[in-house]
């Protein structure tokens, strides 16, 4: 065994197999670790079929654990097996998932396809264009089917695995479908028109759910994600939602608003000024939303064309989910992104290594991540200013602050923000921080007291009103128990 391999833990020879354990500075975040053994003596033929993985036992204690092939029976782990519980995509099945070949492995006697595009007119019945995999799929087996639809009017488009379910698509758009593969499924995707349906198609693709191992906390907790898009707080100040007519508003104070409709909606909603005066007058049409300021406060007129089957105006200048009313306005709360604190992070210490995408400029106290009770009682990272991000412990409404990470620009729209907090026992916090994979920046400071770590954390918010513009996944979050392991991994 290599001295750098010895670092990671220890190992002892338990009777027919080998147990390693002391992984101090693995954390939940890793998936599984595989042990390949070179050559072993007096090897138990009755023990073949069986692999070493690694999981979390309840005292939090990392060890790898042998169990036959197969079982999820892991402690401290499960197999995520559908890509909602974290599975991934395997590689492309499809050579030419984007029809640009027209003598690829597509095979049609009425379907046209090359130069990015399949397409069929007026079908007669229903009329497949079809692909051989190559590879089966066996029974039980899963796959996603992702089909983007440029064009369809006049019917549907039916796509189906032989032996698979049956799936129909009526409206243009991008559609994943996560489908498992029937007993006499044999590769061969069928996609179809029917109903005299005239279909143009972008691309299809296919590939396989590949399971992974995930971590649990000790309550068998699966630590499987985050909620994909959270919502701030917001106002449809637009009466029966779901039933369009024109109408007009209540007073709007000045500021920004945006209108939108249904993604199905085959008219429009256009708003003009009544009391309030406006800048941006216009229409919001199915995709199109309309961005517009009201300058002085008062009320605008919202009217209805043709067939429009849920609209909203919100403030804003984005498109938020839907929020339903009936013959009042209703404001949807803000809402948080939580993950379950991993037993590796203590009072004691903790290091959160998080990298965002930002997709909106850095605001002045938004947080990525805080142990969060009041205003006035909160642990985590926040920017004071749009150019740095630094600790904050609030005791009481009294705020001590690591020293900062400052950049040399603002940290604004685009940018890749990753950024490390930790806190030891001695009661040092502090932050490295880097842009755009560029120098690291750092400082730290003294805390008045060990913080106070609750189940969960609270992830990119403002206070618990706005959420913070960025986008992340479960993978760009990782915990260890000390800086000192966190610089073994990356240093």
């Amino acid at each position: 065994m290599s001295s750098s391999f010895a670092e990671l833990g220890s190992f002892v020879e338990v009777s027919n197999y080998i147990e390693l354990s002391n992984f101090a500075h693995l954390d939940p975040w890793v998936a599984a670790v595989v042990l390949t053994v070179m050559a072993v003596a007096n090897l138990d033929s009755t023990r073949t079929g069986t692999v070493t993985r690694w999981g979390v036992d309840s005292s939090g204690d990392a060890t790898l654990y042998e169990v036959p092939e197969g079982l999820a029976g892991i402690e401290g782990a499960f197999l995520a097996e559908t890509v909602e519980d974290g599975a991934t995509l395997g590689e492309e099945l499809i050579k030419d998932p984007g029809f640009d070949d027209p003598d690829s492995a597509w095979t049609s006697t009425v379907w046209a396809w090359g130069d990015g595009t399949a397409s069929i007119s007026d079908s007669d019945g229903i009329n497949y264009i079809t692909y051989y995999l190559g590879v089966s799929l066996t029974a039980g087996e899963r796959a996603v089917l992702t089909v983007d639809i440029a064009e369809v009017s006049g019917g549907n488009l039916r796509t189906v695995f032989r032996g698979s379910a049956v799936t129909l698509l009526s409206t243009p758009g991008v559609y994943e479908v996560e489908f498992v593969a029937g007993s006499a499924s044999d590769g061969r995707l069928f996609v179809g028109a029917r109903d005299g349906a005239s279909i143009v198609l972008n691309s299809v693709s296919v590939k396989k759910v590949i399971p992974q191992w995930k971590g649990t906390l000790p309550d068998g907790t699966k630590l499987t994600g985050i909620k994909e898009v959270v919502e701030e707080e917001g106002t449809n100040y637009l009466l029966n939602s779901d039933s369009p007519a024109t109408q007009t508003t209540g007073s709007l104070t000045a500021g920004t608003y945006t209108l939108w409709v249904d993604d199905d909606a085959t008219g429009s909603a256009t708003v003009s000024a009544n009391t309030a005066t406006i800048t941006g007058a216009g229409s919001a049409t199915a995709g199109n939303p309309l961005t517009f300021t009201v300058d002085t406060a008062g009320t605008v007129d919202v009217t209805v064309v043709d067939t429009v089957t849920r609209f909203q105006l919100e403030s804003g200048d984005r498109r938020t989910a839907f929020i339903y009313t009936e013959d009042t306005t209703s404001t949807r709360d803000a809402e948080t992104p939580t993950y379950p604190t991993p037993s590796v992070i203590t009072a004691e210490s903790g290091v959160i290594d998080m990298t965002v995408t930002l997709t909106g400029d850095l605001g002045t106290n938004d947080y990525l991540y805080t142990w969060f009770f009041d205003s006035a009682n909160l642990f985590g990272i926040y920017s004071p200013t749009t150019d740095r991000v630094n600790f904050v412990q609030s005791v009481g409404g009294v705020n001590y602050r690591s020293g900062p990470a400052i950049f040399s620009s603002d940290i604004v729209a685009g940018d890749v923000l990753r950024v490390v907090g930790y806190w030891q026992q001695d009661l040092t916090f502090g932050v490295r921080a880097r842009l755009n994979g560029g120098v690291w920046m750092s400082d730290f400071d003294t805390m008045p007291q060990a913080p106070t770590i609750t189940d969960d954390i609270q992830l990119c918010h403002r206070n618990g009103s706005r959420v913070l513009d960025a986008d992340f996944k479960p993978d760009d979050i990782k915990f260890y128990s000390t800086i000192e392991q966190w610089e073994k991994v990356n240093v």
